[in-house]
């Protein structure tokens, strides 16, 4: 007995339309919405415990692990939110231009050290 090829979909041909072939390249235009007086950090600044995402905030000399929501991550730059419990509720709250972040060195620290934050330029 013959095995049965499967079925090929048929193929629809827009009329006037070139066919892409191997090699060929073209080009795209596309539109990508803009984010204006919105923080952006670096994604690496994320650091995962359990698979949530958080982020040290520096309050004072002290580097607080908090909890937070990714809202747009480019793989580049995020946007995020705290993620905050107020009176038993799990609330969130936007990321301030004037709250300071550790962004390099995290495998180093833990919860609540100690630490000398140098503030660098924004780009």
């Amino acid at each position: 007995m013959k095995a049965e090829s499967p079925t090929k979909p048929p193929v629809r041909r827009i009329p006037g339309a070139l066919r892409e072939l191997p090699g060929m390249y073209g080009q795209m235009q596309r539109t990508v919405q803009r984010f204006q007086d919105l923080p952006l950090i670096p994604s690496s600044a994320i650091v995962r415990c359990g698979g949530m995402p958080h982020l040290f905030r520096v309050e004072g000399s002290t580097a607080r692990l908090c909890s937070i929501t990714t809202e747009v991550d480019d793989g580049t730059l995020v946007s995020v939110a705290w993620t905050e419990q107020v009176d038993g509720v799990k609330t969130r709250r936007p990321l301030r231009t004037d709250e300071r972040i550790v962004v390099s060195n995290q495998g180093e620290l833990e919860n609540c050290s100690v630490i000398e934050a140098m503030v660098m330029p924004a780009r």
